[in-house]
């Protein structure tokens, strides 16, 4: 069976005197929508933070971003032409800046829309599609209770 190993992120801002999750609006050919974090495969030798990080920034234009620590792993298998074993790393991260860069979106995603949006925090973790990993709002929570 063939392996396939992602990372992404949980990726918070603060706006003024709150905290916002940035989850990506995607509108599939046939028209069937999906709310997700921003993920993908890791590149040869890339830790799972630098490929979160920069799957992260390829799909978001975001480049100013600090991992704070791993929140969970999805594993799961799929169907593509064949069976695939997948593995999602996420890590919860903060962006540091708004400082941007050009989009880098495979022809699926461009194909997708892959609408950028920041939202409350429970309201966005509520819409995710797939990664709503049990105690991600717990870790949230105690990061910011710290900042």
């Amino acid at each position: 069976m063939q392996e396939h190993t992602s990372a992404g992120c949980y990726l918070l801002r603060k706006n003024n005197d709150r905290y916002e999750l940035l989850v990506i609006h995607r509108t599939k050919l046939l028209g069937e929508e999906k709310y997700v974090l921003p993920k993908g495969h890791v590149e040869g030798k890339e830790t799972l933070e630098e490929a979160a990080k920069r799957e992260t920034s390829e799909e978001t234009g975001y480049c100013d971003i600090q991992i704070i620590e791993p929140v969970g792993i999805n594993d799961y298998l799929v169907s593509w032409n064949k069976d695939v074993h997948k593995t999602d790393h996420y890590f919860l991260a903060i962006l540091k800046s708004e400082k941007k860069i050009e989009r880098t979106l495979t022809n699926a995603e461009s194909d997708s829309g892959m609408e950028i949006l920041w939202m409350d925090i429970e309201e966005g973790l509520k819409i995710l599609s797939w990664e709503n990993l049990e105690g991600v709002l717990e870790k949230i929570n105690k990061y910011i209770s710290k900042t």
